[in-house]
């Protein structure tokens, strides 16, 4: 009898431990199964990288990358054709990109800004072919050279792409006298608000907090003056270098005032000055306009050759005008530059509102000449005029504090941020970008002593800093924000695909 209580005992012993066995297996199965229905999926916990459609990382070990608000390449079949490509549209996982992806000429003309450091693919991999593309669509070019070899570029770039149409193409670089076309700048002066360009690109704009500025604004009248008198009385005989000889030679200035008399009221005061103080009064703009007396720019600078042209002659051309503003040739080639784009900026000016021909203007390292040229005042009007802007700059600071980088940038619809862009630049992007309601996880223990996920939401940056920086998109590449169209971004690489075996 004890024999057979024992065993009962026993065997009632093994059913229990059985069935908490059981409970606790069903209950591990089910914790699993809720965890699992809230947390990154099995692809995602590989790479680290957060798509659309996972689960929030909350309660996982490790960092992601959160990529849960990109559109995905089955997202942007919209962009597949188009003048102006942008590399290939990228999964956030994929080792790849899907599909070439490009921009119409309605997403460019409200302006495009790429913004990327140096060597992160900005030229060769978007500058040049827009370049192309734009005339190969019969829309005029005007693009700013900053190291001298954008016709190489264009070039090498029609070799890759298997491109035989020639363009015709107008080169303007002081760095370059000889590969240049001779183009006489004042010239182009007609009024008062032409020579007042003149101004603007030699001086830059007046800074309104300058303590000085009185002596800014006074410089901008006299080299405003003393172009309108140049251009009155001597027309299409004016040389740039006669600018220079006025302001460090004041009997020049005597006599020229006397042959134009009427051009004269905005130097009236410089004519009066003490012979012994005129160059103490002129020596800052001497020192700006040196350049125009340079012997070898002589023949650059005149007007009267076969081969030149005016920038009428250029826009209405349909050519493409590469303006030379290296940056080894620091102020005098930013102010070289200027000059043309000032002179460009009026006469494209001129068809505001009505018919003219369309162009686009490519201006590398946009903020080195910014002030010359009014940047801000071309990215509000100048569309109004047909033209279209792409702002390549290398980090959002070179505008200057946060209220410049957002006042100089907001005009831009298409803003391209390249892969190792600065923090300040990722900001300045998750900014534009937004936030979102973002689901996020907590596990703890309910009240039966179970562990329980908890789903939450909290408001988080669209894209982060860290998303924006260093995307996966190979090694050049980036994020694309086409503000117009979508609120979500999406990835690019600019890597070539590997060829199939």
């Amino acid at each position: 009898m004890s024999y057979l209580r024992s065993l009962w005992r026993g065997s009632a012993a093994l059913a229990s431990a059985a069935v908490s066995a059981g409970n606790s297996l069903a209950l591990g199965l089910e914790r699993r199964s809720r965890l699992a229905s809230v947390r990154p999926s099995r692809a995602a916990l590989r790479p680290g990288i957060l798509c659309p459609g996972d689960g929030p990382a909350t309660g996982s070990v490790g960092s992601f990358l959160d990529y849960r608000e990109v559109l995905l390449p089955a997202q942007t079949t919209a962009l597949g054709a188009g003048p102006f490509p942008i590399g290939r549209v990228k999964h956030p996982r994929s080792g790849a990109g899907a599909y070439p992806v490009f921009l119409s000429w309605e997403e460019v003309r409200r302006h495009v800004a790429v913004i990327g450091p140096a060597g992160s693919g900005k030229t060769a991999n978007l500058m040049v072919p827009w370049v192309v593309g734009a005339a190969a669509n019969g829309l005029g070019v005007v693009v700013v050279d900053t190291k001298g070899d954008f016709v190489q570029e264009i070039v090498a770039y029609k070799t890759r792409a298997g491109i035989t149409q020639r363009y015709p193409i107008i080169r303007w670089d002081i760095e370059a006298p000889a590969a240049s076309r001779p183009w006489n700048p004042l010239a182009e002066v007609r009024s008062s608000n032409d020579a007042a360009q003149v101004a603007l690109a030699f001086l830059g704009a007046v800074d309104p907090l300058d303590q000085q500025k009185h002596f800014a604004e006074r410089d901008h009248r006299w080299l405003r003056g003393l172009a309108q008198m140049l251009a009155s009385a001597r027309g299409s005989r004016a040389h740039a270098r006669d600018l220079y000889a006025l302001v460090v030679n004041q009997q020049a200035l005597l006599t020229l005032a006397q042959q134009a008399p009427h051009a004269a009221t905005d130097v009236i005061d410089l004519l009066r000055f003490p012979a012994g103080e005129y160059a103490k009064a002129t020596w800052a703009l001497a020192n700006r306009l040196s350049w125009l007396a340079e012997p070898q720019l002589a023949g650059m600078l005149d007007g009267t050759s076969s081969r030149s042209f005016t920038v009428r002659q250029a826009t209405e051309s349909g050519a493409i005008i590469v303006v030379g503003a290296r940056v080894s040739g620091g102020e005098r080639t930013m102010s070289a530059a200027a000059l043309m784009l000032n002179m460009l900026k009026l006469r494209c000016m001129e068809h505001f509102g009505g018919p003219g021909p369309r162009m686009l203007w490519v201006l590398d390292e946009a903020p080195k000449y910014a002030r010359r040229i009014d940047l801000e005042q071309v990215l509000d009007f100048m569309r109004g005029a047909g033209v279209a802007a792409c702002l390549g700059v290398q980090d959002v600071t070179q505008f200057g504090d946060e209220t410049a980088q957002v006042r100089m940038l907001a005009n831009a619809d298409a803003l391209l941020v390249l892969r190792g862009a600065s923090q300040a630049t990722a900001t300045l992007l998750s900014q534009r970008l937004g936030d979102v309601q973002a689901a996020t996880t907590s596990v703890g223990l309910d009240q039966h002593g179970r562990w329980t996920p908890t789903l939450a939401h909290q408001t988080r940056p669209m894209l982060g800093n860290r998303e924006i920086m260093q995307p996966p998109v190979g090694r050049f590449g980036g994020i694309v924000h086409l503000r117009g169209s979508t609120p979500h971004p999406f990835l690019v690489t600019f890597d070539q695909p590997a060829p199939s075996r």
